[in-house]
Parts: structure tokens; sequence; C-alpha cells
């Protein structure tokens, strides 16, 4: 009785394992769902106070891309460089059409959020601020610096990951103290700072 248990666990055993076995090879064989293209750009069009029309022409916008992604994807004659290069032109040639469905003001805010968001700046709410021209110049003119370092960084292949996010955290106390020593003692007040440097 006691082998006939032993036998019985034994190949309980087996097909647990035989089972575990198969589910991980099959989700090695499923691929990762792919992050979404357009999540990012989607949040930030979410804060433009889009009028219906653009939203509907920029959700057909976006649904054509997707299409074009997904044969993209599903294309395995194509290297994976070839499927990313691919798809970085179709992600590229739909934001260029999404901008033309956008007013003056709304790529200019845009823009701010961009770089607030690559930043982690809250570029915004500086602008709400009642900013003179010169200041606006000014500080157009230190997130544009800024975004040229971050770029630059962030294409660092010498980097490790570590001193990669060393040095962004560091661009980005540099370029708030920047900011903050253009602004006025009440606008400073205003965003909540109290120092240049903090």
């Amino acid at each position: 009785m006691t082998s006939v248990k032993r036998v019985s666990i034994a190949i309980l055993v087996l097909c647990a394992i035989a089972v575990m076995g198969q589910a991980v090879f099959a989700a090695a064989q499923t691929p990762a769902p792919l992050p979404h293209p357009f999540a990012e750009l989607q949040r930030i069009l979410a804060r433009l106070d889009l009028t219906n029309d653009q939203k509907t022409q920029i959700q057909t916008i976006i649904q054509s891309a997707e299409q074009q992604m997904k044969a993209v994807v599903a294309n395995t004659s194509l290297t994976k460089d070839q499927q990313k290069s691919q798809i970085e032109s179709i992600h590229k040639s739909a934001v260029g059409e999404i901008e033309s469905v956008l007013t003056p003001d709304q790529k200019k805010k845009m823009e701010v959020i961009r770089a607030e968001i690559a930043l982690g700046i809250p570029l915004e709410k500086i602008h709400s601020l009642g900013l003179t021209a010169d200041q606006k110049t000014q500080i157009h003119s230190i997130v544009q610096t800024a975004l040229g370092q971050l770029r630059a960084i962030r294409q660092n292949a010498s980097l490790s990951f570590s001193q990669r996010q060393q040095q962004i955290a560091a661009l980005r106390q540099a370029t708030m103290s920047q900011i903050l020593n253009v602004l006025t003692a009440a606008q400073k007040q205003q965003l909540g700072q109290t120092g240049s440097g903090s």
C-alpha cells in the first residue's frame, strides 16, 4: 500500500511538472503586449481643451497609425530593428498629423507640457504666474538648453542607469534653480517656493 501511494504521489508530481512546463512554454511563445504607443501623447492632449471636431480627427489619426503598427509587428519578414524603425516612423508621422490639427496656442501649451514631463518641473504652473515677456524668453531658453542636455544624457551609452538617473536629477535641480532666479519674490511665493535653490 505504501509503495502504491508513493507511485501515485510520483505520478501526481510528474503531471504537475508537465502542466507547469507547458504553461511556461506557452507564456514564452506568447509575445508580450506592446506598450500603448500614444498613451503619453493622449495624456498631454487631454490637457489641451480640444474641440469635439479635433478629438474626432485625432482619434482617427491614432487608430490609423495603430493599425499600421500592428501590420508592421505582424510582418515576420522584418527584423526587430526594421520593425522598430518603421514603428518610430509611423509614430512620428502621426504626431505630425496630430499637431497640424492643433491651434497655435494649443501647440505652445503642448510644448510646455512635454517639457514639464521630460524635466519633472511644473512649467505649466510657472507659466500661469503672470510672467513678463522677458521672463518668458529667459525661461524658454533655460528649458530648451535643459532639454538638449537631457537628450545628451539619455543618449550617452557610457553611463550606467544609476549614473544617468543621478545626472538627470542634478539637471532638474539646476534647471529649477535657474528658473526660480528669473522669478520675482511674489511669483516664487505663489509657486510655493521660498528660496532660489529650493
